[in-house]
């Protein structure tokens, strides 16, 4: 307290004769007024008295503004100079707002707004100032802010997208992992409409809102969606919505299960390849038996035929060749299909002939290439080459390549497959090039994803060419698509060592 100020309670007599009119006003207000001049407070109501803890009014006039103020405000700054400051823009500007810590006579500290407004009496200024303590109103604010900061950590914490709205289908608050997936901050979402981002999706939100909202679908809704994301791309969610806030508002929870999807996809395609392995096996077995019960027999024809070569007249040997050489051909394609047949899986790889690989494969495609129109060009390579393989596997690589050319092909005006070889020190690139025009650049990047195909409903699986590729991949070699070709063109690729 200031006791060598000078006693403020006689000045400015007209100003209290002028105010008698207002001055219970004055006095009973709840609101705590003063005001105070150069030298300080010189007047104030019965509310400041009890909000400072003073004795009475006449007390209050004994104080200067930085004298109800600790040493210094939450900001460092010393009170009594920052006071000053705040007195001085008031005066200039003829008003001022701005938060205060105050003090009491018995040193409790309160947070307060004050507002000053200055006008002019006897040419010089006086300022009335109003305080308000706002202590508990900050104490309200920071648990309020500390309990949101919580439960916005919980909400983060979330292995998930959490989003609510309002029924106006604008954003309440989001999570981070929401905000994170548009690079957005999470209050960058509050007051926006559902759907502001635009995301490509098999479900319309907001129409999925009104329904919940309109009690058209239950309370609590499950739904699986498919959403096309800005950095993630496609990703499958379990999306969840459930009413809260007596129907006022909607939670949405969305969960995903991309990678779990595709382990259910993945699982139900080994299941459907061990169902078909096991009958490859049963009808390899009887496809050897089958074989062996026709060789038997066909290489006794070939031995009479060529024996009777030998007797008859020269005119009829041409007929004779003829068939010997058919038979040839019959225990070439006997031959081929016991080896394609023949599960080697579990093998390790051999050196095989390339000669034996492309011929296996010309063997079973002959026929339906011919059927088709198809010409089949063998371009010329060294037939006495061996590779490191597994030659059933191979022959699978390249018998579905040949195929998937020929459909490709067979309605096209010149159609036509070309396989050519080319041979380096450290690789072995098997092309099978047909008459197409390639491929487009939205399916080369799908086309060897499991299930994709380009082919009309019961001509295509979508396994060929993905398994091909694992094939491949554990031939310790590749299986790609030549992009730079001018017509289609998939390369086997085989390292040499």
């Amino acid at each position: 307290m200031n006791m060598n100020k000078p006693d403020q309670s006689q000045k400015h007599p007209k100003l209290k004769e002028g105010v008698k009119f207002y001055r219970s006003l004055f006095d009973n207000t709840k609101s705590p007024i003063m005001l105070l001049d150069e030298d300080g407070f010189f007047e104030c109501n019965q509310a400041t008295v009890e909000l400072f803890g003073l004795d009475s009014k006449s007390d209050f006039s004994n104080y200067g503004p930085s004298d109800l103020s600790p040493e210094f405000q939450p900001d460092g700054s010393r009170s009594e100079v920052k006071a000053k400051e705040m007195i001085e823009k008031a005066v200039k500007e003829g008003h001022n707002h701005f938060n205060w810590t105050h003090q009491k006579i018995n040193g409790v500290l309160f947070e307060a707004e004050v507002t000053l407004n200055a006008f002019e009496v006897e040419e010089s200024w006086i300022l009335q100032a109003f305080v308000k303590d706002i202590s508990k109103e900050l104490l309200i604010s920071r648990e309020l802010e500390e309990k949101n900061s919580y439960i916005q950590a919980i909400l983060d914490g979330i292995p998930g997208l959490v989003s609510w709205i309002g029924k106006d289908y604008r954003y309440l608050g989001v999570n981070s992992r929401l905000a994170e997936l548009y690079d957005l901050e999470p209050d960058q979402f509050v007051g926006k409409k559902i759907g502001f981002q635009e995301i490509q999706s098999d479900l319309d939100l907001e129409v999925l809102c009104q329904k919940l909202f309109d009690g058209e679908i239950e309370n609590y809704y499950q739904v699986e969606m498919l959403v096309n994301t800005p950095s993630q791309g496609q990703r499958n969610y379990i999306l969840t919505l459930n009413l809260f806030n007596n129907g006022k508002g909607i939670v949405l929870i969305g969960i995903d299960n991309t990678e779990l999807r595709k382990t259910q996809i993945e699982l139900a395609k080994e299941q459907e390849n061990a169902v078909s392995r096991a009958k490859l096996a049963s009808l390899g077995e009887m496809t050897a038996g089958i074989g062996h019960e026709i060789s038997n027999p066909l290489s006794i024809v070939d031995g009479y035929l060529k024996r009777s070569l030998r007797k008859i007249p020269e005119p009829y040997k041409s007929d004779i060749e003829k068939a010997s050489w058919a038979v040839e051909r019959i225990d070439k394609i006997i031959m081929g299909l016991k080896r394609i047949a023949r599960n080697d899986e579990l093998e390790s790889k051999k050196l095989v002939l390339l000669r034996s690989i492309i011929d296996d494969t010309i063997s079973f495609t002959k026929a339906k290439l011919k059927r088709s129109g198809v010409t089949l060009q063998i371009a010329p390579y060294d037939e006495d080459q061996h590779i490191l393989a597994r030659h059933v596997q191979l022959c699978q690589v390249l018998l579905n390549l040949v195929i998937n050319a020929k459909d490709a092909v067979e309605q096209l005006e010149r159609k036509w497959i070309r396989i050519e070889i080319e041979d380096s020190r450290d690789e072995l690139l098997i092309k099978v090039i047909d008459s197409g025009a390639g491929i487009s650049k939205e399916n080369s990047e799908k086309i060897f994803e499991t299930c994709f195909t380009t082919k009309e409903m019961g001509k295509g699986t979508g396994l060929g060419l993905s398994l091909s590729k694992k094939i491949m991949k554990a031939h310790g070699g590749d299986l790609y698509l030549d992009e730079s070709s001018s017509n289609t063109c998939f390369v086997i690729k085989l390292p040499k060592n």
